[in-house]
């Protein structure tokens, strides 16, 4: 629910909504999905790209040779890489959407998403905090 390209609009409608800082709302989102769809980890495991080593292996598994290693690495991280770019370009055109819905003021239709039961979240604009306590 949380990494699908549905809910990735309604948060950046909702940082639109709210005034949030767009630029890191849209590339964190970005390299969450990459890390769990890409590099099947969770995206506090992952890293940029992620380098394997050759000699760690199983017990029992023989230890790839160098080149084939280093190009099948090579070719992984490519796409790892593509598919990162491929998702910010689509995030950054969809940004452009929200913000063409929001003059001309449809933007609260994006802002609450399906819950699993069905029935529409309610978001609400923040009230100010004067104090903590």
């Amino acid at each position: 629910m949380y990494y699908t390209l549905a809910h990735l609009r309604t948060v950046i409608a909702r940082g639109l909504y709210y005034g949030l800082p767009m630029a890191e709302i849209r590339n964190s989102f970005v390299c969450t999905i990459t890390a769990s769809r890409f590099e099947d980890l969770h995206p506090i495991e992952s890293g940029a790209l992620r380098v394997r080593d050759r000699l760690s292996r199983r017990p029992g598994w023989q230890v790839e040779p160098p080149v084939r290693h280093a190009l099948r690495c090579f070719a992984r991280n490519t796409a790892s890489v593509i598919a990162t770019a491929a998702l910010l370009i689509y995030a950054y055109g969809l940004e452009l959407q929200l913000r063409r819905e929001r003059a001309r003021g449809r933007l609260d239709r994006y802002i609450g998403e399906q819950t699993l039961s069905g029935a529409p979240a309610l978001v609400g604009r923040p009230k100010a905090v004067t104090s903590v306590w």
